[in-house]
């Protein structure tokens, strides 16, 4: 029969030993010309909306290095007994939580998001923001109803009293469990509560256990047009969404009759310009869908071609035919 105590012995001497190792290769971290990684640099990423977030990209990262933080997050689900933890992917430095919630996982490149840059990021801003614009700029608009969240793709993220950002994660269609990357270590399909980022101390209070409070953000798209009035015959119009700068995403055009697609309105294409092409009520429609499932759609439906007067109006009090003699009238038709 197993002995449970001495298996928790050694996974707590192994867990001591890996923090050794680890505590040695960040000292590492410090200087990385020193490191064996090829280089790395800072870049500009996009929000969904296009303002710019500032990461780091790595390359020629070491396979001993993927197996080692590869161990080192297994070891840490061995360690706490999480059942409901399954690797989907190997540990890395080449993406983080915030990369993979926020990024990598709508179909960016991997890329190691910081929640704040201090002025070493290529902006030279002393504090800046960074993840914060992916909500300041409205690409992201925080819920609370469990139905905004019960899908796939929603942003998830572990705040305490002293650190908004904590930890991302994103939503799976059961909202027992989220998908997250564990700092360096590997990608995890997990419970919530089943991570080291859901419980936390401080340096004021370090007996004093903090629990993570859950934010949810969804994708906040908007439809834009120029006009929904009457379309005449060959006038063109452009209908467009203000989501610009999202990789995995596609986009499903719909267009009704009496109208003709001119330019867009392609899988990958965030706008379609149409032109009347005959009499009658017609739309343009569009769905959005993300790399991560999340969908969102929008209807505008309006008359093309000559339009066909319903009613008049005019000024008031009736009868008009009693006007005056040289002076002007008003008169409205319906539809415009």
């Amino acid at each position: 029969m197993k002995n449970p105590t001495k298996k928790r012995i050694i996974n707590i001497s192994l867990l001591f030993v890996l923090i050794l190792t680890q505590n040695k290769i960040f000292s590492q971290l410090v200087e990385p010309d020193t490191i064996e990684y090829d280089y790395y640099e800072w870049v500009y990423i996009k929000t969904p909306k296009g303002d710019s977030l500032e990461a780091t990209v790595w390359y020629g990262e070491p396979p001993e290095w993927k197996a080692y933080w590869t161990e080192y997050g297994d070891s840490i689900v061995d360690l706490h007994n999480w059942t409901s933890c399954t690797r989907l992917d190997s540990g890395t430095t080449e993406y983080n939580c915030h990369a993979f919630a926020w990024y990598v996982s709508e179909g960016g490149n991997d890329v190691w998001i910081n929640p704040k840059t201090e002025s070493e990021g290529p902006s030279g801003v002393s504090t800046n923001p960074n993840l914060e614009k992916m909500i300041s700029d409205s690409s992201y608009k925080r819920v609370t109803e469990i139905e905004d969240y019960n899908q796939f793709g929603v942003k998830i993220v572990y705040q305490f009293p002293y650190n908004d950002y904590e930890h991302s994660a994103i939503s799976t269609n059961d909202t027992a469990y989220v998908i997250s990357k564990w700092a360096k270590y590997g990608l995890y399909k997990h419970y919530k509560h089943e991570c080291e980022y859901y419980y936390s101390s401080d340096d004021v209070s370090p007996d004093t256990t903090y629990y993570a409070e859950y934010r949810y953000y969804i994708l906040n798209p908007k439809m834009t047009e120029e006009s929904i009035s009457i379309l005449c015959n060959n006038v063109q119009r452009t209908f467009s969404t203000d989501i610009t700068d999202m990789p995995g995403a596609e986009f499903t055009w719909d267009t009704g009759d009496y109208i003709t697609t001119i330019d867009g309105g392609g899988i990958d294409d965030y706008f379609i310009k149409v032109k009347g092409a005959g009499n009658g009520d017609t739309h343009v429609n569009l769905e959005l869908t993300t790399n991560t499932g999340f969908t969102w759609s929008a209807d505008n439906d309006f008359y093309a071609g000559k339009p066909v007067f319903t009613s008049i109006s005019g000024p008031s009090p009736y009868p008009v035919d009693k006007g005056c003699t040289g002076e002007q009238y008003t008169f409205w038709a319906y539809p415009a």
